[in-house]
């Protein structure tokens, strides 16, 4: 029953996605009755990312890895919103596809603005939904430490000047184990603030800070998870963006047995054609 439930959450998703991409850029609103989609720009866009972090802490605060990881991506977006991603994560010093902080994750989302009832509010929010599939150490290994996962996040940006921005958002995740484990199952709900400092021309500060409620995600006690995040960024060049350095750090809120205070350093790169 419960797979069920989790796989009708799945095509519930999809196909409300599937809706979302049928309507035209643009519609116009008359007596809150039409509903409409912002498409974003024309043409296929391809984002490489690679990103080298002292070591792999989830969103719920988990350390999955012992020392530096390289975590890479690749994703394709279509004009609809829709995206697809390949994600992967390995210990640097460790075997490639076999190690505690080895993951390969395919995802399947749209993100985008939605317009409806001539509200102003509603219209200016920026949705991210998704499910993926998140292969787990050992990869490949038939599923059994594999899971499903669902994601949605809204955020509402306000733009205070021509330097900072604010972006309140919540979040939430959820992974179904694909073993049928149900005491693995889970959720994370996070409630946070993002603010994006433009210091020079090139040159941008990108911070956060969330907490976030783990209902006991992939075997774990359930609690309360503190994070802040901040980035430097430097646009070298109109495709090429270089993480000059990354801090991230994680204080479980809750009294948890197998968890403690965390901090991330790292760096990379995302270049866009």
């Amino acid at each position: 029953m419960k797979k069920l439930s989790v796989l009708c959450c799945f095509f519930l998703a999809i196909f409300c996605s599937t809706a979302f991409a049928q309507i035209e850029e643009g519609v116009e609103v008359e007596n809150g009755e039409t509903w409409g989609i912002d498409e974003g720009e024309e043409g296929v866009a391809v984002e490489v990312t690679s990103q080298w972090l002292s070591q792999y802490v989830n969103t719920g605060g988990i350390s999955f890895s012992g020392g530096p990881v390289l975590q890479s991506s690749l994703t394709v977006s279509l004009p609809s919103g829709f995206y697809a991603q390949v994600w992967h994560s390995t210990e640097i010093d460790a075997n490639l596809l076999d190690n505690p902080g080895a993951e390969l994750d395919f995802y399947l989302g749209w993100s985008g603005r939605l317009y409806w009832l001539e509200n102003p509010f509603l219209n200016s929010l920026e949705w991210d939904v998704n499910i993926s599939y998140q292969d787990y150490p050992g990869l490949f290994s038939r599923m059994k430490e594999d899971f499903l996962g669902l994601e949605l996040e809204v955020k509402k940006p306000f733009e205070l000047n021509e330097v900072h921005v604010l972006s309140p958002f919540v979040a939430v995740e959820y992974y179904y184990p694909l073993n049928g484990n149900g005491g693995e199952q889970g959720a994370y709900a996070s409630v946070g603030l993002r603010h994006s400092w433009k210091i020079w021309e090139s040159i941008s500060l990108e911070q956060s800070v969330r907490g976030t409620y783990d209902s006991g995600a992939f075997g774990y006690e359930s609690g309360i998870v503190g994070a802040y995040t901040a980035s430097l960024q430097w646009k070298a060049t109109e495709h090429l963006n270089v993480d000059l350095g990354l801090v991230q750090y994680t204080v479980p809120i809750s009294s948890f047995h197998n968890r403690k205070n965390e901090i991330v350093y790292g760096a990379g790169i995302r270049y866009e054609f």
